[in-house]
């Protein structure tokens, strides 16, 4: 993914600095805004659900661990809940357990369940 790009127009620099992610923008409904606003409105979720997808969205290699502390649950609910968010469409595991991520979905088929 790209982070910024520098163009050189003879006596100036220009760089270019790109959106992390979770702030790339979806259309929905002819309105532009970004994932996590598009994700909350649309799914009905309580609210350690959301600070789970705050947590993956601020550290994409956040781990069940890390979760459970953050949060202050046993890692048995953080299991149940991002199995729950991986049947919603809402995330998806990339890579493996060591170097792998959580990814946020972008085109969900399967809203306000």
């Amino acid at each position: 993914m790209k982070v910024f790009r520098i163009k050189d127009y003879e006596n100036v620099l220009k760089v270019i600095i790109y959106l992390s992610y979770y702030n790339k923008m979806v259309t929905t409904d002819g309105t532009k805004e970004t994932k996590r606003d598009y994700i909350f409105k649309n799914f009905k979720l309580d609210e350690i659900d959301k600070m789970i997808i705050n947590l993956i969205i601020d550290n994409p290699k956040i781990t069940q661990r890390e979760l459970s502390i953050k949060l202050g649950l046993t890692k048995t609910p953080i299991q149940k809940r991002q199995k729950h968010l991986i049947e919603l469409g809402i995330i998806k595991r990339k890579g493996g357990r060591r170097y792998g991520y959580w990814e946020i979905i972008e085109n969900n088929n399967n809203q306000k369940t």
